[in-house]
């Protein structure tokens, strides 16, 4: 006999099934598909979950007069290396298996993700530092330049899956990875009992 157990969860609607045959039992995330909803809750939904559409980028609204050097600045963008998991995608979808090889590039790569971002962020005369002032200085050049590094997009988020990956208009989000990266670095100088952990398949704090 076999017990089949296909469920949505509650908050982030990663469909999810679990199997018992003949005393074994396993469980995965799997493909949201239209059938699963069904199966699942009886009828089609509408709108479909917005994560699941493709990627889509958007043009921003205009900025004022202001800002228009700042976001010039980030011609200095391209050439900047990009970050690239070994199976890209949703988190929660993928296998133990999966997220530990995720978190053991995240792990071997950081420290070189630091530096190039110590080499980019040197462009606008900002040198990386763990002391107060030094994260003062990162913090105003964030408030300057930060909004700039993101893209404005419909559908799934990219950086959230890696999918599509961070080149052309979103390559600004790797500036954003290794600023977080760095960021976690000093969290963790500054609480040693805090270690880098994988969660959910990404790399976090905890």
């Amino acid at each position: 006999m076999t017990f089949r157990l296909a469920a949505l969860d509650d908050m982030v609607e990663f469909p999810y099934v679990a199997t018992c045959a003949d005393g074994a039992f396993s469980e995965a995330y799997v493909e949201l598909t239209e059938a699963f909803v069904i199966e699942v809750e009886g009828q089609p939904r509408e709108p479909w979950p917005e994560w699941t559409q493709p990627s889509v980028i958007q043009p921003w609204p205009a900025t004022h007069i202001r800002y228009w050097f700042a976001e010039r600045r980030h011609e200095s963008l391209p050439g900047y290396p990009v970050y690239e998991p070994v199976f890209p995608g949703f988190p929660a979808t993928l296998t133990d298996e999966q997220a530990d090889a995720n978190f053991e590039r995240f792990m071997s790569t950081r420290a070189q993700r630091i530096d190039q971002l110590r080499g980019f962020l040197g462009r606008f005369h900002v040198t990386l530092e763990t002391s107060d002032a030094g994260l003062r200085k990162l913090d105003r050049w964030i408030a300057r330049y930060g909004a700039f590094l993101t893209v404005r997009e419909t559908g799934g988020t990219s950086f959230d899956i890696f999918l599509p990956a961070w080149r052309d208009e979103r390559l600004g989000q790797n500036v954003i990875f290794d600023l977080a990266t760095f960021i976690g670095e000093v969290v963790i100088e500054r609480n040693p009992d805090v270690p880098w952990t994988a969660q959910g398949g990404c790399s976090a704090v905890g």
